[in-house]
């Protein structure tokens, strides 16, 4: 486990202090030219906003986190929007130490991203492979998340409903492998949940189609 992995979030005033720094930079609020004149992207001092991101997400700032997560694994991010890093090995398993960083501390975009990088093996880098024990858990962690993180903010963009989650999630225990017991019984509970969960929110169409993949589940138990 690397070093930002064993830390924990929460964020500091040092640390918000090193991201208004960061923005600042991108605002052009320390470019040698001010004035009526347009900032160029060019005249941005990009190295050091990301530096003052950096230190912010060593003191814990989960919106720096998110960033440099997104910003490493050459994803679109709100902060330092113009800033790029390049697309490495070495950038992009720093990315995923930030991504998970982030899931720890409740953000659920990083769970999600986790859940189907362990799922998939997609966007993993070269220091993680497949483990479908980590993929089920990060998709319970987000089907569980009360919707606030460490830093009591709400993610209320609802990209990946709960029970598209907990389909993906009952999908692996049906299947087995890569490191997960195979388990129709977990599965069915979680396509049957899923399927109540589809129903509740309109979709009654994927709601059938829930419910009788948790039939089969059932059946295989029978096997």
């Amino acid at each position: 486990m690397s070093l930002i992995q064993g830390q924990l979030t929460g964020g500091s005033v040092l640390g918000e202090v090193h991201l208004e720094m960061a923005k600042y930079h991108e605002n052009g609020r320390f470019a040698p030219q001010q004035g009526l004149n347009m900032l160029h992207q060019e005249e941005v001092d990009w190295d050091s906003a990301i530096f003052h991101l950096e230190k912010a997400a060593v003191c814990g700032v989960l919106e720096a986190i998110v960033a440099l997560a997104r910003m490493f694994l050459q994803l679109p991010h709100d902060v330092l929007e113009g800033a790029h890093v390049e697309n490495t090995e070495e950038n992009t398993n720093r990315g995923v130490d930030y991504m998970r960083m982030a899931a720890v501390a409740g953000d659920r975009s990083a769970m999600i991203y986790l859940a189907n990088g362990y799922h998939t093996g997609i966007g993993l880098g070269t220091e993680r492979e497949i483990d479908w024990v980590e993929a089920t858990r990060w998709y319970s962690q987000a089907v569980s998340q009360s919707g606030e993180d460490e830093e009591g903010c709400y993610d209320a963009t609802m990209e990946d409903p709960a029970y598209v989650l907990m389909a993906k999630e009952a999908e692996l225990y049906r299947q087995g492998g890569h490191g997960l017991e195979r388990d129709p019984e977990r599965a069915a509970e979680l396509y049957n949940e899923a399927a109540e969960l589809a129903m509740a929110a309109m979709k009654g169409r994927l709601a059938s189609k829930y419910f009788m993949i948790a039939e089969e589940c059932w059946g295989e138990m029978e096997e």
